[in-house]
């Protein structure tokens, strides 16, 4: 699925791990304080010093999906678009039938992902990029470095122009 929009890659902002927590708390206030095991900031906005496309990542656990459903209109009303087509396969690629995706926009610009997931309850975990991708970068300044590169540099279009 494409949207037409080029990529951007930010700089890191500082200002990213505030964003998230202002969003996670207002979905927190909007839904309940038991609505979810947690919601974790992952993704790239969520390792200090990388370059990322400027779009806060969001991962909130449910005990069961099948708690999503009375979250959506709750959800919708801060904004959020609830995009089921992306649990089912596609001509462009697999679905997530093991998450409940949500987006918003701020501005004109999206701004927020959401990854609803089931998680256990005993251990609160999600399942997402932080052990491959994210936890590494957080730990070693080269890797970010070489991530920020191979992210500018795919940003560019065939021209070599951004």
């Amino acid at each position: 699925m494409t949207t037409g929009k080029r990529i951007v890659i930010a700089d890191y902002d500082p200002a990213w791990p505030a964003k998230f927590e202002a969003e996670r708390d207002l979905i927190v206030r909007t839904c309940g304080a038991g609505a979810f095991v947690s919601i974790q900031h992952v993704g790239s906005t969520s390792v200090p010093g990388l370059a990322a496309k400027p779009i806060i990542d969001m991962m909130p656990g449910v005990r069961s999906l099948d708690d999503a459903p009375p979250l959506v209109p709750l959800l919708e009303s801060i904004g959020y678009e609830y995009v089921p087509e992306f649990e089912h396969d596609t001509p462009s690629g697999p679905g997530m039938p093991f998450r409940r995706y949500f987006r918003k926009d701020a501005n004109g610009e999206r701004a927020y992902h959401l990854h609803m997931v089931e998680v256990a309850a005993s251990s609160g975990s999600t399942t997402c990029c932080s052990a491959t991708t994210c936890a590494p970068a957080r730990r070693r300044s080269r890797i970010r470095a070489r991530q920020a590169a191979d992210r500018r540099r795919l940003q560019r279009g065939p021209d070599g122009r951004v």
